[in-house]
């Protein structure tokens, strides 16, 4: 048979599988780059620490109406444009004890949240509806802490997910555990930083 025609020929047998376990390994590695660039540009975005305000939404804050037994009195849900370029740091928790020498921080920027509570960062899209702040798949650094941090972090992914009531006062922010739930009677109380 002539050359020209072998190489024509597609290759059978383990020669067949080898070339596919290449391309296979081949395409895997490329996912896996382009969806590490994709993480890795929403926690540049997400570790932004932004401190410009965007102008307040001409309609102001959505009033609502929470009750919600247990839950501090809120009148007032902020709108993610009351939070975009906004960082907060906790200035008091109750219903659950913080690692001493730790805070809550929380920074928005856009539609996303990004919370530290210690030891890694938690971060994700946020939705606010009817008064309730909710982080539903927060994705998070994978550094480790002692495992009291690393609990810590936990704890707040969860409430995160839960779901809690906002209000936003001025430059006080309040996230409160929903009635019914394992954070019912969880408050943080944060200050706005800058």
């Amino acid at each position: 048979m002539p050359w020209n025609l072998l190489r024509r020929t597609a290759p059978t047998g383990p020669a067949r599988s080898l070339r596919t376990d290449r391309r296979a390994r081949r395409t895997a590695r490329a996912v896996t780059a382009g969806a590490v660039l994709a993480a890795s540009a929403t926690m540049l975005g997400a570790c932004s620490n932004s401190q410009e305000s965007a102008a307040p939404d001409a309609s102001g804050p959505a009033p609502t109406a929470t009750g919600q037994e247990g839950a501090p009195a809120m009148t007032d849900a902020p709108t993610p444009a009351d939070l975009d370029g906004a960082v907060f740091t906790s200035t008091a928790v109750t219903g659950h004890e913080l690692v001493p020498g730790s805070a809550i921080e929380a920074a928005f920027q856009g539609d996303t949240a990004s919370l530290h509570a210690g030891c890694n960062r938690l971060f994700g899209g946020y939705t606010i509806a009817e008064g309730t702040f909710t982080v539903p798949q927060a994705a998070s650094t994978m550094m480790a802490c002692e495992p009291a941090l690393m609990d810590q972090d936990q704890w707040l992914t969860q409430l995160l997910a839960t779901g809690t009531t906002i209000g936003l006062d001025g430059d006080t922010l309040t996230l409160a555990g929903a009635a019914g739930t394992p954070f019912d009677g969880t408050v943080i109380t944060f200050a706005r930083q800058g």
